[in-house]
Order: structure tokens, then sequence, then C-alpha cells
């Protein structure tokens, strides 16, 4: 930007572009607003923080840096906070039991607070949930009767909903036919576990609503998890479009999804019929190319709309050069011509259908590592197949086999 603004310091374009440009001290790097303000917007401010703290370090920097620090990141720290998002109130929180929102501590007070009788919970990424009582003892009223039955008792059934298992009892009976023992869904013991585990559920509410400071616990725990995401928003207002039809204005929703494609790289235009997609995507194409970020684009629409979408390109860029293929330029003996002309010639833009696109094959090397790539993937499923099924595991070595085999015929 200094080669292109002559005659500017960095620091007189970093003023001029306040509010539209941030520095990012974790990245080091200036970062648009659409990105800055965007995200895991409680992670930013966290990271932030801790760099202010970090930078206010008596020990290691004097008065006039520690003031410098608290000044420059004042603005950073403003906006960041004016796009976190609202806070939401416990009340408003749905809280099951197995949400990780609650600790293991917590979930062992309420345990004991239910059956009167100790509990170790623990929990790991492979088994899940354990609950264990610290001393041997589940025989109490309140584990095997009021809350609990004598198949599936109270600690049980609180297991079961910590890892959203289903709660289902079996019997073990003798099948004379196949001269086998084979398990039988108990009915009647099954629904009676369901039920004491509703009554759980229940005074786990109860015992939550109970606890103030739990209460406020927990909202500031779930807002910081699960409410810091700000959706990334794009301002298209700046785009000028030289190149366009005088006759044809844009509206603010389209600017913005153009300024989108530009700078998002990967981008959903989810608007309702008649909003003006095909307007977004020719536009985005035409700046995009004048900006020097793309060379030749191609759009790729149903077969019978590669008319409609060239007409309606020429109408916002009357003079942009263009190419539309038809079913004839692809067939057969036409196909190789087609694609020496889009690859030797400067177009905009080159129109064709879905099934003219699948007629174009991926190069040997591009299929060489797509086919790699699935093979080691596939290879790093292997280390966690040793926690899943045999027909799991076999299904694992039976596409790598595919693969591989795919890989040489290539």
């Amino acid at each position: 930007m200094q080669k292109l603004y002559k005659g500017k310091t960095e620091e007189e374009i970093v003023k001029e572009l306040e509010g539209v440009i941030f520095y990012n001290p974790i990245s080091n790097t200036y970062e648009p607003k659409e990105e800055y303000l965007s995200g895991n917007i409680q992670e930013k401010l966290t990271e932030l923080y801790n760099y202010i703290t970090y930078m206010s370090d008596k020990h290691f920097h004097t008065e006039e840096e520690i003031e410098e620090t608290k000044k420059k990141y004042a603005y950073n720290l403003k906006k960041l906070n004016e796009v976190l998002p609202p806070n939401i109130p416990f009340e408003a929180i749905t809280i099951k039991i197995g949400s990780n929102v609650i600790t293991n501590k917590q979930y062992e007070k309420f345990l004991t607070h239910l059956i009167s009788t100790s509990y170790d919970i623990n929990y790991s990424s492979e088994q899940g949930y354990n609950v264990k009582p610290t001393y041997y003892n589940n025989t109490t009223d309140s584990n095997i009767i009021e809350y609990g039955t004598s198949r599936m008792p109270a600690d049980k059934i609180f297991e079961h909903l910590l890892n959203f298992k289903p709660l289902t009892i079996y019997d073990k009976v003798y099948d004379y036919v196949n001269k086998k023992e084979i398990r039988e869904l108990n009915t009647k013991e099954t629904e009676l576990a369901q039920s004491k585990a509703d009554k759980i559920k229940e005074e786990f509410e109860k015992w939550l609503n109970k606890d103030e400071i739990l209460k406020k616990e927990i909202e500031r725990k779930y807002n910081k998890m699960y409410n810091n995401i700000r959706p990334r928003e794009y301002d298209g207002s700046y785009l000028t479009f030289p190149l366009k039809s005088n006759e044809i204005t844009l509206m603010e929703h389209q600017k913005n999804a153009i300024a989108h494609i530009l700078h998002g790289n990967n981008t959903l235009l989810a608007h309702c019929v008649g909003a003006g997609k095909t307007f977004e995507m020719v536009a985005s194409i035409m700046e995009g190319k004048r900006l020097g970020l793309i060379t030749k684009a191609m759009i790729c629409v149903p077969n019978h709309l590669t008319t409609q979408t060239s007409n309606e390109f020429l109408a916002l860029y009357p003079t942009a050069n263009i190419l539309v293929a038809t079913e004839k330029d692809f067939s057969k003996e036409n196909r190789l011509k087609l694609l020496q002309n889009i690859a030797l010639n400067n177009y905009d833009a080159v129109i064709i259908g879905h099934s003219q696109l699948q007629l174009i094959p991926l190069s040997l090397e591009k299929r060489r590592q797509i086919i790699e790539k699935q093979i080691e993937e596939t290879e790093e499923a292997i280390s966690y197949a040793q926690y899943s099924s045999p027909t799991t595991q076999k299904k694992i070595t039976k596409t790598i086999t595919k693969c591989k085999s795919k890989n040489r015929k290539t």
C-alpha cells in the first residue's frame, strides 16, 4: 500500500484505515475488520487481555511502555466487546445430565446429595463417564428403591444418563431351537428404570436451581464455551464496479455478497429465488479479474440455464469476453478442441452445463493426490480401529486395499 500510496508513512495509512483494519498482536499482522471482528470473540478477548497483562509487567516494561500498550489496544478491546454475543442467562440455558458445563466434582456432589453415598466420577474420551462409590455401598433404599431398581441401581442409571446411553434391561434366556443362550428385552424392568431416570432428572433440575453460585458458574462457563462465535460479515459498500453497465444498479445485499466472494474464498449464496445471485457471481468474477485475484473463471450451471446465464452476464458486463459451451462442443470429436480453446484464450469466463463438467477428467497427478490422501486418512483410522467392532476393522482394511489398487491402475 505504501508503494501505491506514495508520500504516506505506514503510521499515516494505518491511522486512515482505523476501524477498517486491526493490528492483531497475537498473529503479528493487520487483519480486515471482517476477519478480526468475527470468529471466537471470547478467545480473541482472552488472548488480547493476556497479551496486555504480559506487556504491563513492571519488571520488564517501563510505565511509558505500559501506558502505550493499553492506549494502543483500547480500541481493539472496545470493538471486540461490541461484537461479543449478548450473554445468555441461566434461565434460558437447558442443562442435561452429561453436559460438560458441569464438572465431575459437581456431578459427584449431586449424586452424593441424591443417594447419601460419596462417589468418584471420572471421564475419559475412550470410555466416557465412569461412576464408582468411594466404598462399596450400593444397597441403600435411595439407590435401589427410590431412584433405582434392583436390576439397575440409581448410580448405574446416572452413569447411563451421563453417557447418553439407552436404558434397556435384558434377560438371558435359552433358545432351545438354536441351542444357545440369547438376550431378551425385559419390557417391565426397562420401563421401571426409565421412570426412575425421569425422577433423577427432576431432582437434578431442582438441585441446580437451589444453588445460586452454581447457576452463575454454569452461566459463565456456558457463555464462554458456546456463546462466543460471531459470524463473519462483509461490507461491499466500497466496491465501485467501473466496468459494469450503468443501466443496472446492484443492491446492498448483492454488494455484500460480492465482497464475501472476493475475500471469503468459499461462498454459499443462499438467497431466495429472484434475489440476484447470477449478477453476484458475474460481478465477483469481473471484479476479481480486474483486481488481479483471478485470471479465468468457470461458471457451471444446470444444462438448460447456460444461455440465460450468458445473457445476464452480458447484460451486466456488455464488453465481457465469455465462452458458452454447447452440447455440440462437448461431443467426443470436439471436446479436446474446446478444452484447448479454453486453455489458450483469455476469456473472462467460461459457462458450461453440469453434465459437461463431468466430461472433463482430472489430471493423473491430481487423481493420484486424491487417492493417496484417502489412503492416508484411512490408515489414520486404523489407530482408532482397536476400539471398533471386527466388522468396522475389516471395512477399513478393505477400503485401503481398494484405494491402493485404484492408485496402481492410475
